[in-house]
Protein backbone atom coordinates (compact mmCIF):
# COMPACT_ATOMS: atom_id res chain seq x y z
CA UNK A 1 0.00 0.00 0.00
CA UNK A 2 2.08 3.33 -1.21
CA UNK A 3 -0.32 5.46 1.36
CA UNK A 4 1.82 3.23 4.11
CA UNK A 5 4.87 3.26 2.89
CA UNK A 6 5.07 6.93 2.60
CA UNK A 7 3.45 7.71 5.89
CA UNK A 8 6.24 5.12 7.14
CA UNK A 9 9.22 7.36 5.20
CA UNK A 10 7.74 10.68 7.07
CA UNK A 11 7.48 8.51 10.72
CA UNK A 12 11.26 7.89 9.78
CA UNK A 13 12.32 11.01 8.75
CA UNK A 14 10.68 13.13 11.75
CA UNK A 15 11.55 10.48 14.26
CA UNK A 16 15.55 11.41 14.31
CA UNK A 17 16.21 13.36 16.71
CA UNK A 18 18.96 15.16 17.94
CA UNK A 19 19.32 16.50 21.81
CA UNK A 20 20.98 20.44 21.95
CA UNK A 21 22.00 22.25 24.60
CA UNK A 22 18.57 23.63 26.03
CA UNK A 23 19.81 27.79 24.72
CA UNK A 24 18.85 26.27 21.07
CA UNK A 25 15.27 25.02 22.37
CA UNK A 26 15.00 28.24 23.73
CA UNK A 27 16.33 29.97 20.59
CA UNK A 28 13.79 28.12 18.50
CA UNK A 29 11.15 29.12 20.46
CA UNK A 30 11.96 32.93 20.53
CA UNK A 31 11.60 32.80 16.85
CA UNK A 32 8.81 30.53 16.74
CA UNK A 33 7.26 33.50 18.76
CA UNK A 34 8.17 35.82 16.81
CA UNK A 35 6.40 34.63 13.72
CA UNK A 36 8.18 31.25 12.62
CA UNK A 37 5.35 29.21 13.20
CA UNK A 38 2.73 31.55 11.35
CA UNK A 39 5.39 31.50 8.44
CA UNK A 40 5.44 27.41 8.32
CA UNK A 41 1.76 27.89 8.43
CA UNK A 42 1.23 30.25 5.55
CA UNK A 43 3.97 28.01 3.56
CA UNK A 44 1.67 24.69 4.05
CA UNK A 45 -1.51 27.01 3.11
CA UNK A 46 -0.14 28.14 -0.13
CA UNK A 47 1.06 24.69 -0.64
CA UNK A 48 -2.64 22.71 -0.47
CA UNK A 49 -4.07 25.65 -2.14
CA UNK A 50 -1.73 25.30 -5.41
CA UNK A 51 -1.76 21.97 -7.42
CA UNK A 52 1.35 20.19 -6.33
CA UNK A 53 1.05 17.32 -8.82
CA UNK A 54 1.26 18.02 -12.67
CA UNK A 55 2.03 14.30 -12.96
CA UNK A 56 1.20 11.76 -10.58
CA UNK A 57 4.11 10.92 -8.29
CA UNK A 58 6.01 14.17 -8.64
CA UNK A 59 6.63 17.52 -7.37
CA UNK A 60 5.88 21.23 -8.64
CA UNK A 61 9.12 22.31 -8.05
CA UNK A 62 8.64 25.74 -9.81
CA UNK A 63 5.57 26.26 -7.08
CA UNK A 64 7.86 24.69 -4.06
CA UNK A 65 10.69 27.49 -5.15
CA UNK A 66 8.50 30.14 -5.56
CA UNK A 67 6.57 29.48 -2.17
CA UNK A 68 10.39 29.06 -1.01
CA UNK A 69 11.42 32.78 -2.31
CA UNK A 70 8.07 34.71 -1.61
CA UNK A 71 6.81 33.72 1.60
CA UNK A 72 9.62 31.47 3.69
CA UNK A 73 12.87 33.93 3.36
CA UNK A 74 11.10 37.06 4.14
CA UNK A 75 9.33 35.17 6.75
CA UNK A 76 11.86 33.21 8.15
CA UNK A 77 14.12 36.43 8.10
CA UNK A 78 11.64 38.79 9.85
CA UNK A 79 11.00 36.08 12.94
CA UNK A 80 14.82 35.94 13.16
CA UNK A 81 15.42 39.26 13.22
CA UNK A 82 12.75 40.00 15.88
CA UNK A 83 14.01 36.90 18.22
CA UNK A 84 17.87 38.77 17.59
CA UNK A 85 16.21 42.00 18.14
CA UNK A 86 14.06 40.59 21.53
CA UNK A 87 17.39 38.30 22.97
CA UNK A 88 19.66 41.61 22.39
CA UNK A 89 17.21 44.02 24.73
CA UNK A 90 16.69 41.58 26.94
CA UNK A 91 18.39 42.85 30.18
CA UNK A 92 21.55 42.05 31.36
CA UNK A 93 22.85 39.59 34.25
CA UNK A 94 22.70 41.91 37.53
CA UNK A 95 26.11 42.18 39.03
CA UNK A 96 26.52 40.31 41.94
CA UNK A 97 25.53 42.36 45.20
CA UNK A 98 26.17 41.62 48.69
CA UNK A 99 26.01 42.44 52.29
CA UNK A 100 28.16 42.56 54.78
CA UNK A 101 28.95 38.82 55.46
CA UNK A 102 29.15 38.12 51.43
CA UNK A 103 25.56 36.94 50.91
CA UNK A 104 24.36 37.29 47.65
CA UNK A 105 21.54 40.01 48.08
CA UNK A 106 20.11 39.66 44.65
CA UNK A 107 20.41 36.26 44.04
CA UNK A 108 16.79 36.41 42.94
CA UNK A 109 17.16 38.58 40.22
CA UNK A 110 20.04 37.02 38.81
CA UNK A 111 18.49 33.43 38.75
CA UNK A 112 16.09 35.11 36.61
CA UNK A 113 18.18 36.69 34.22
CA UNK A 114 19.22 34.72 30.73
CA UNK A 115 22.70 33.76 31.02
CA UNK A 116 22.16 32.12 27.55
CA UNK A 117 21.47 35.32 25.68
CA UNK A 118 24.40 35.76 23.79
CA UNK A 119 24.40 31.99 22.53
CA UNK A 120 20.60 32.00 21.65
CA UNK A 121 21.89 35.39 19.49
CA UNK A 122 24.53 33.15 18.08
CA UNK A 123 22.17 30.00 17.09
CA UNK A 124 19.01 32.63 15.44
CA UNK A 125 21.97 34.48 13.69
CA UNK A 126 23.15 30.78 12.27
CA UNK A 127 19.59 29.96 11.60
CA UNK A 128 19.16 32.77 9.68
CA UNK A 129 22.24 32.52 7.35
CA UNK A 130 21.96 29.90 5.35
CA UNK A 131 18.39 32.21 3.86
CA UNK A 132 21.05 34.07 1.78
CA UNK A 133 20.19 31.36 -0.75
CA UNK A 134 18.03 28.60 -1.88
CA UNK A 135 18.96 24.97 0.31
CA UNK A 136 20.90 22.27 -1.58
CA UNK A 137 16.99 20.63 -0.14
CA UNK A 138 15.09 22.29 -3.14
CA UNK A 139 18.03 21.18 -6.05
CA UNK A 140 16.74 18.99 -8.41
CA UNK A 141 18.57 16.17 -7.47
CA UNK A 142 17.42 16.21 -4.06
CA UNK A 143 13.53 17.02 -4.73
CA UNK A 144 13.95 13.45 -7.22
CA UNK A 145 15.17 11.92 -4.24
CA UNK A 146 12.12 12.59 -2.09
CA UNK A 147 9.77 11.81 -5.10
CA UNK A 148 12.03 8.17 -5.58
CA UNK A 149 11.21 7.58 -1.62
CA UNK A 150 7.55 8.82 -1.59
CA UNK A 151 6.45 7.01 -4.68
CA UNK A 152 8.07 3.33 -4.87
Amino acid sequence: MPNQKARQNLEYLFAEVEHLPRAFNIADRAAEDKGLRETFREMGEAVLQHPMVPKKGSVNKPLIRRLYDEIWVPGARKSYNAAIAQKTLASEVPPTQRDEQGNILNISERSTANWNRDVEVDILRRYSTPLVSAPVALSDGKIANIERIFNP
